[in-house]
């Protein structure tokens, strides 16, 4: 029977259990996530420009010069260039609404879920509450990882 092992593999492949999955497999699921962050990452810059193109095509002029500033600032974040933090602050306050889990679509916030590594099953409210309490977790880890810095990691 022992010799007979590798030909039963071979025509049972998944005969294993699950914790003898081979490299292959684990490097092709890592694959399809990473694929899945990047899609969901270009979805977020597509609805930022989106947004950005709306803002431009008002009718003040004020608004076109913020526009065009925050046109320049999703370029520098894209080569990786270093963005401070007031930068960051001054055009979060032209997204407030938007892009707020309450105004969100069902489609976003499965996506959203999935991207956060929420099951993304059950209803809107559920969907929202989840990501809130995952966000809320991750601001209390950020919390404690200043309290004790960075170099305690």
């Amino acid at each position: 029977m022992e010799f007979l092992l590798p030909v039963f593999l071979k025509l049972f492949p998944n005969m294993l259990p699950s914790t003898f999955q081979d490299k292959m497999k684990e490097e092709e699921a890592l694959k399809r996530k990473l694929k899945a962050r990047m899609e969901y990452a270009k979805f977020l810059q597509d609805t930022a420009k989106e947004m950005a193109k709306e803002v431009q095509t008002s009718r003040s002029g004020e608004t076109k010069q913020t526009a065009e500033d925050l046109d320049e600032f999703l370029n520098k974040v894209r080569k990786g260039e270093r963005v401070s933090n007031d930068e960051i602050l001054s055009f979060a306050k032209l997204f407030n609404d938007e892009l707020t889990l309450d105004n969100m679509s069902r489609a976003r916030l499965v996506n959203m879920c999935k991207y956060m590594g929420i099951r993304p099953f059950g209803t809107d409210h559920y969907l929202r509450f989840m990501l809130r309490k995952k966000l809320r977790d991750i601001k209390n880890d950020d919390k404690m990882i200043q309290a004790e810095g960075v170099d305690s990691l």
